[in-house]
Formats: structure tokens, C-alpha cells, sequence
């Protein structure tokens, strides 16, 4: 097999030795046997959608954002880029690259025209200004159906409004801004990439974006350029001759004649210049009205791949049984059925205590099932958020949820040590404090540590995560010892019911992630801790 994301049709060329990598089985990213001074990789360059950039920008000064295993490196080189950047996204790949891997690369790493930036990809637009004639987001990652909905729950930080407007602003006053994505029927990846990059450019100010953007499709892919001013009738008759060679189709040209459309690629209708078309002409009311969710993704809501809405479901129940991928645009409606698994399973646990002779003696009211309860569900939606939000800062999610998890388990933990020490009202006052300011100040602190190297954004995560989480430890064991002092036979009311809300709330912090956003869900948890506070008072 070959991997080639949108290689012309046209190409009559042979195809260079590839072996693909998977990382925890997501891939494969292909590691390409092939020298970026051999005539086939000049050939192969001009024959991919990015081709285009560097015949409109020779010798470019080129970032090359998820990187992948190399394959958009040799191709940007052999495409006569002078310099190449290339950001640690996937460690583990830059080493392969690096060893075992290095003389079947034909040693691309070790090009002296090429660079690896010890950052990710997002942290090398942060520490750039104008400096790159192209900047490309490579189209690293494999093809995801979108009716499969497998990929909508997680976070990418690089295709945000914010991540497409630094990219932006790192260009140089001619630059490019290349990105590639697969095609899907109905359009969506594609689109939502398109309305994507419409708004970051609303965002610097572009009052003419028709006018500096290009979009062209082939079979599987299409290329969208954003260019730092407007293109040239000179530009406009390259970009017309390289599409005329390689057989891909005009989706938006500044100067587009309709009778360009849909010639090579054929469809019984142009839907996707339909689109980017109507996005263009109003990307608010286009993005509501469209059948999957096209709203531009932010750093605030990070998920590129969410494309469900609630006008999907007759469609989904209509295809129940039918077909393989059932879920129309998302994996939301798994969690819908997993909150309803967890509502049973937290019934099932809140009421545990009947089985027990201190819990039918006893009867707990409603400010004890209100406090406890709150203080489960508080701390779920606080982690919950806090996780996803710390992605950012520590590159990837496996990494931000071991480091949040034990940075606030053991704060916490601790904080429930020396509860007996720090009297509740204090600790709910100092625990409001630290949350408030955690949601107001995060987003900002994140983004400004970025370019910092990862030992630096470890101790950053201490600092902001030991002071709260060391606070969220000490109401539960507080009031534990209330009841132990007052009425022992509600300890397991308590326990029962703080675990079945904690239960329930990490499914619904998910959901409000999606829909509301990570400081809306940080904020339901700070709700929910001042719901403890009042409660407490009661007890």
C-alpha cells in the first residue's frame, strides 16, 4: 500500500517504498523511502494539492505543522523549499525517523536544510512573527468517516480559529497558509476547515478574504490557501495551470468562471463550491443551517470532529440496523447512552445504603444529599475541564490527564489529611477564589507558556493545580467528621451519594464540554462547590 493523500490522478509516475507507523493504533503515517534530491521527488511534489505553494513561493522559508512521518518534509524540500521547520508533535515518529528507520528514510532528518523545533506544532505559531513564505498544516492523519463519529470527543488545539489566526499572523507579508484535508460526502472536514479559516481570517481583519483565498479539490482531498494580500492575475494563471495538469477542480478562485467548475473530478452536483460559496457569503447563517455542525472550532470548544447536531437523529434512528456506522457525525449519542447506563448504575449506588442497617436507620435530608452530591459533581466537572484544557499546555491528552490526576489526587488527598486543620468556611472561601481565578485566568496563562520547554510547563501545572486541589480535598473529610459526630449512620448515605454524582457528572462534563465549552464546565463545577457551601450551612 501507498499513502499519498491527494496525488494527482494525472501522475503517471512510480511510487517510492513506504511502511506505514501506527501509534496506539491510529495511522498509518508513512515513513517514505525516498531522497528529496531524486528526480521522482521533484515530480511527486508538483503532483500533490501543496504542490502549488512553493511553485507561487520558491525557496521558501516553510513551517511544517504536524509533520507526520516525514512524507510533506521531503516532498516541501524536493519542491525546492530552502528551509524546513518541522515541530515535535509525535516524538516517537522523529525517532524512528532518527534510528531505526534513518537509512531506509534515506536520513531525512538529517538534511541540513530541514530543522526539528523542539515544540509542538502550536507552540512553534506562538514563537513566530512574519518569519515563513509558507506555513502548512500537512495532512498527516488518516482518513476518519465522518458517520462514524469515532474521533468527535477529542481535542485538536491546531485546527481552532485561534491556531489557523497565529498561523496567520506568522506569515510573512506574502506568505501562504496551505491546508489540506479529506473530502467526505456530505462535505464536512473540508467545510468546517474552510469556515474555520474564514473566521481567523474575520479575526486579523481581512476585509477582502475572497480575494486572498484559494480552494481546489482532487478525488480525496481538498487544498484551501490563505495568502498574506491579495493574488496577482499572474498567481491566479499559475494556480489555472497547475490545476489544468494535475486534474484537480476549482472550488473558490478569486476570478472564478462557473464553466471551471466540476470538470475533472465530476459530480452530479458541485456541492462543495456550493458551500465554501455560501460559507463565504455568510458563514453564521450557512454553519446553522447546515445539516452537520460547521461552527469554527475555538480553543475554547477544541473539537474539530464534532460535527453532530440534534436535527440528525431521525436520520440516525432511520439507519439503525442498516448500516455499520449508525451514528451520523458523532459519537455524542454514545454518551448520551452512556449517561443514561450511568443515571441507572448511580440509582443503583445512591440507594446501596438500604442494604445496610446503619443506612435504613437512618434517613439523610436534603442539604446532606445536596452537599455531598455537589462535591462530587463539582470535582468531576472541575478536573474534567482542567484535563482538556491542560492538553493544550502539555502536548497531548494522555500526558495532561496523568499529570492532572496525580498533581490533583494528591493535593487533595492531602487536603483531606489536614482537614482538621483549616476550618470548612475557609476552605470553601479560598476554594472559590482559586477556582474563579483558575477560569478566568487559564486560557490566558496556556497560551502564553506555550513556547516554554516541557519541564517548565510540568512545574506551571503544579503551581496552578496543588492550591485548588489541595482546597477540594478538605470539604468531603470536613463533613465526614460533622456526621461522625452528629449522626454516624449517614457516613454511608454520604459516600454512596458522592460517588453517584461523580459518576453521573464525569459524563456530563464531557457533554458540556462539547456544547458549552471548557470555561462553561469549569464554571458548572464552581456552581456546584457554592451549592456545597450553602448546603453545609444546613447540615
Amino acid at each position: 500500500l501507498h499513502q499519498l493523500p491527494g496525488l494527482s490522478l494525472n501522475a503517471r509516475l512510480p511510487m517510492p517504498p513506504q511502511v506505514g507507523a501506527y501509534l496506539d493504533g491510529d495511522g498509518p503515517y508513512p515513513i517514505t523511502s525516498l531522497e528529496a534530491r531524486d528526480p521522482l521527488a521533484s515530480e511527486l511534489a508538483l503532483r500533490m494539492p501543496a504542490g502549488l505553494a512553493f511553485l507561487l513561493r520558491p525557496h521558501a522559508q516553510t513551517l511544517l505543522l504536524r509533520p507526520g512521518a516525514g512524507l510533506d518534509a521531503v516532498l516541501a524540500l524536493a519542491a525546492g523549499a530552502d528551509r524546513v521547520l518541522l515541530p515535535t508533535d509525535e516524538p516517537l515518529l522523529l525517532w524512528a525517523l532518527r534510528r531505526p528507520y534513518a537509512s531506509f528514510s534515506r536520513e531525512l532528518l538529517f538534511d541540513p536544510r530541514l530543522q526539528v523545533l523542539p515544540v509542538t506544532s502550536r507552540a512553534a505559531l506562538r514563537g513566530a512573527d512574519g518569519d515563513y513564505d509558507i506555513v502548512l498544516f500537512a495532512l498527516s492523519d488518516p482518513f476518519r468517516p465522518v458517520t462514524s463519529g469515532a474521533f468527535s470527543l477529542s481535542e485538536d488545539y491546531l485546527l481552532t480559529r485561534e491556531a489557523l489566526a497565529e498561523a496567520y499572523d506568522s506569515l510573512a507579508p506574502d506568505g501562504l497558509l496551505v491546508i489540506t484535508r479529506w473530502l467526505g460526502t456530505p462535505p464536512s472536514e473540508s467545510a468546517r476547515a474552510w469556515a474555520t479559516l474564514l473566521a481567523a481570517l474575520e479575526t486579523r481583519g481581512v476585509q477582502d478574504p475572497a480575494a486572498r483565498l484559494v480552494a481546489y479539490r482532487g478525488m480525496r482531498t481538498a487544498t484551501m490557501i490563505a495568502a498574506g494580500r491579495p493574488f496577482t492575475v499572474a498567481e491566479l494563471a499559475s494556480v489555472r495551470r497547475f490545476l489544468e495538469t494535475n486534474g484537480y477542480d476549482p472550488i473558490h478562485l478569486p476570478d472564478l468562471d462557473p464553466s471551471e467548475l466540476n470538470r475533472h473530478n465530476r459530480l452530479p452536483e458541485d456541492t462543495y463550491h456550493e458551500l465554501f460559496a455560501a460559507l463565504l457569503e455568510d458563514l453564521p447563517g450557512t454553519a446553522d443551517s447546515y445539516a452537520f455542525n460547521l461552527r469554527p472550532p475555538s480553543d475554547e470548544r477544541p473539537y474539530f470532529f464534532h460535527f453532530f447536531r440534534w436535527r440528525q437523529i431521525p436520520d440516525v434512528l432511520a439507519t439503525l440496523g442498516r448500516v455499520m456506522q449508525p451514528f451520523g457525525g458523532s459519537g455524542y449519542l454514545v454518551l448520551l447512552g452512556l449517561l443514561a447506563v450511568m443515571l441507572m448504575l448511580s440509582l443503583a449506588l445512591a440507594a446501596a445504603p438500604l442494604l445496610l442497617r446503619e443506612g435504613r436507620a437512618a434517613r439523610p435530608g436534603f442539604a446532606m444529599v445536596a452537599y455531598y452530591a455537589c462535591l462530587g459533581g463539582g470535582y468531576l466537572l472541575v478536573e474534567i475541564a482542567i484535563i482538556q484544557r491542560l492538553t493544550l499546555l502539555l502536548d497531548r491528552p494522555a500526558i495532561a490527564l496523568a499529570a492532572t490526576l496525580f498533581l490533583l489526587l494528591l493535593s487533595s488527598g492531602a487536603g483531606s489529611l489536614l482537614s482538621h486543620r483549616l476550618p470548612l468556611r475557609y476552605a470553601f472561601a479560598g476554594l472559590g477564589l482559586a477556582l474563579l481565578a483558575l477560569l478566568l485566568t487559564l486560557p490566558r496563562v496556556v497560551s502564553a507558556a506555550l513556547p516554554w520547554p516541557l519541564w517548565a510547563r510540568f512545574l506551571l501545572d503544579a503551581a496552578l493545580l496543588i492550591g485548588p486541589g489541595f482546597l477540594m480535598g478538605v470539604p468531603f473529610a470536613a463533613g465526614l467528621r460533622l456526621l461522625a459526630r452528629r449522626e454516624p449512620r449517614l457516613i454511608p448515605w454520604a459516600w454512596a451519594v458522592n460517588g453517584a454524582a461523580s459518576g453521573v457528572s464525569g459524563v456530563l462534563a464531557a457533554m458540556a464540554s462539547l456544547d458549552l465549552g471548557l470555561s462553561a464546565t469549569m464554571a458548572l463545577g464552581l456552581a456546584a462547590y457554592l451549592v456545597a457551601w450553602a448546603a453545609q450551612r444546613r447540615l
